[in-house]
């Protein structure tokens, strides 16, 4: 399968759209709760970051446990509250997620203009945005898991979340939607879910995911307009990333007077 098969016929030009395609989207999802994510590039594939390649020339793949040993041992010592527990395996997943490093989660949120706001960043305008429809529920049956959101304290979720930190540690090759932890006032803004991934494939590129997945193109001509509908409407930087940096950025680069 490529994007295309999941792809609507349907561009989204302006924030109206963006609402209605949410109607025949929850619909098809049996008005279950999905899931939303934007890329800036189109063309990007639904694949956590520790699962691409390494971006510097010739770089290699990202050693996962490497990565994630390195952070749980230093990270106590450079952090302003409690780190988790070394056996809260998730814990430590979603900390290495927030603060930038490459995991084996994906962000998502349950809010379609949240995701359009990453999908029409100022970085990619010469290129097709897009946001992804996931109907979680499906995508967990799919992998014969819970209908429901996963729960992280599932004995599934724990040993996918265990095997990154223990190279050649077996577990399911599977993808689960799951219940993230609202630990960090930025999840509750951007409305954050997570899918843990053992596959190191494309969520698109996997076989029957045309019946859970839905991809809307944000052609980049109207990434500017959308991205200014959006900031009329609250969904912003400072808002989404609830911060003093983040507030000053943003007043930084608004014209007063």
């Amino acid at each position: 399968m490529t994007p295309r098969d999941h792809t609507s016929d349907i561009k989204i030009e302006d924030v109206r759209q963006i609402v209605e395609v949410c109607n025949p989207t929850t619909l098809g999802f049996n008005f279950d709760q999905g899931f939303w994510r934007g890329h800036g590039d189109a063309e990007w594939p639904l694949l956590p970051h520790v699962f691409r390649r390494n971006p510097f020339p010739g770089g290699p793949m990202y050693c996962e446990s490497g990565l994630i040993g390195h952070f749980l041992v230093r990270a106590p010592s450079r952090s302003h509250t409690k780190t988790p527990e070394p056996n809260d395996y998730f814990g430590w997943l979603y900390l290495a997620q927030h603060y930038g490093l490459p995991t084996r989660l994906l962000d998502w949120s349950e809010s379609s203009l949240v995701a359009s706001y990453f999908a029409v960043t100022e970085d990619r305008e010469d290129r097709d945005g897009c946001i992804w429809a996931l109907w979680p529920g499906m995508l967990n049956k799919h992998f014969h898991a819970s209908f429901d959101l996963v729960q992280i304290r599932d004995p599934k979720v724990v040993e996918i979340a265990e095997s990154a930190f223990t190279p050649g540690k077996h577990c399911d090759q599977v993808i689960i939607a799951i219940d993230g932890r609202e630990i960090d006032p930025r999840m509750l803004a951007q409305m954050g879910r997570f899918t843990l991934h053992s596959i190191s494939t494309a969520m698109e590129h996997l076989p029957g995911s045309a019946g859970w997945l839905r991809r809307y193109i944000i052609p980049k001509e109207h990434k500017q307009k959308v991205r200014r509908q959006l900031a009329a409407m609250g969904i912003k930087r400072s808002n989404l990333f609830p911060d003093l940096s983040n507030l000053a950025a943003e007043l930084r680069e608004t014209r007063f007077g």
